[in-house]
C-alpha cells in the first residue's frame, strides 16, 4: 500500500497492535488533515504518542530492536555498550529517509554516530573484530600471567589457592605440576567405553590415566574437569 496524505481533516486512529498482520496507521497531520502510512515489520518502535498527537511528515520514525553488548561492572552493575538498531525517517528531506543503522558507543549516553551506510557498518564490524582479536590475545597473555604470579607465591603445592576459574584457564602442564599429576595411558579394553579418563590418589601424588584413543585437545579438557571434580569434592 503506498502511503498517502490527505488534505481534509482526519478521524483519530488508534494504534494497531504490532502482531497486526494490517500495520497501516493514520495519522494526524500537526497543520490539518491526515497521513497513511504502513509501518514496516521490523519496526518496533511505539507510534501511540504519534497517532495521539499528531506529526509531521519528516518527524515520522521507526526504529528497529536494539542489539548490544552488557557488561558487568565491579560494582556488579550492568553497563550497555556498542547498542545498534535500524532506524528509518521514510519522509527526511535529507538522509534518513532510507533504512540506516544507528550505532551508539555507549548506549546511555543517547549518542549515536550519525547516518550509517551499510559500507560504514561493515567498517565498524572489521574494527570491532580486530578489537576482539586482540582482547583475545590479551587475555592470552593475561593467563601465563597469572599462572607465573601463582608460582611465584610458592605455585608448587599450592593447588589449595586455585579457584575454579583457575582450572579452567591456566596451562594444563602448569596444572599438572601444582597438583602433582602423572600422566599415563591404558589400552582401549581395559575399561568400560565411558571412563576415558581416570583421576586417583592425592596432591603430590596423582596419576591420570587416558585411554589411547583420546585426542590431545580432548585429553586436556578432561584434565580440567578431573582437576575440577577433585576441587568440588566429587567423585574420581
Amino acid at each position: 500500500m503506498q502511503d498517502t496524505v490527505q488534505t481534509a481533516p482526519a478521524t483519530f486512529t488508534s494504534p494497531r497492535p504490532a502482531v497486526s498482520e494490517d500495520r497501516t496507521l493514520t495519522y494526524r497531520l500537526r497543520g490539518g488533515g491526515s497521513m497513511t502510512h504502513p509501518c514496516p515489520d521490523w519496526c518496533v518502535y511505539d507510534h501511540a504518542w504519534d497517532l495521539e498527537h499528531g506529526v509531521h511528515p519528516a518527524e515520522l520514525y521507526h526504529q528497529g530492536k536494539e542489539v548490544s553488548l552488557t557488561l558487568k561492572t565491579a560494582e556488579d552493575d550492568r553497563d550497555v555498550i556498542l547498542a545498534a538498531r535500524i532506524a528509518q525517517y521514510p519522509f527526511a528531506e535529507s538522509e534518513g529517509h532510507d533504512p540506516y543503522m544507528t550505532l551508539m558507543p555507549v548506549s546511555d549516553n543517547g549518542e549515536d554516530l550519525g547516518y550509517l551506510h551499510p559500507a560504514d557498518v561493515a567498517r565498524e564490524i572489521a574494527r570491532v573484530r580486530d578489537h576482539l582479536r586482540a582482547l583475545e590475545e590479551l587475555n592470552e597473555q593475561l593467563i601465563g600471567l597469572r599462572a607465573a604470579s601463582h608460582a611465584a607465591q610458592g605455585g608448587e603445592g599450592g593447588w589449595c589457592t586455585l579457584r575454579p576459574d583457575d582450572i579452567r584457564t591456566m596451562p594444563v602442564s602448569y596444572l599438572l605440576s601444582v597438583f602433582g599429576v602423572t600422566v599415563s595411558e591404558v589400552d582401549d579394553d581395559s575399561r568400560p567405553a565411558g571412563e576415558l579418563a581416570v583421576l586417583s590418589g592425592k596432591p603430590g601424588a596423582m596419576r591420570l590415566s587416558f585411554m589411547r584413543c583420546v585426542t590431545q585437545t580432548l585429553r586436556e579438557q578432561l584434565t580440567r574437569d578431573a582437576l575440577l571434580g577433585f576441587l568440588a569434592g566429587g567423585a574420581l
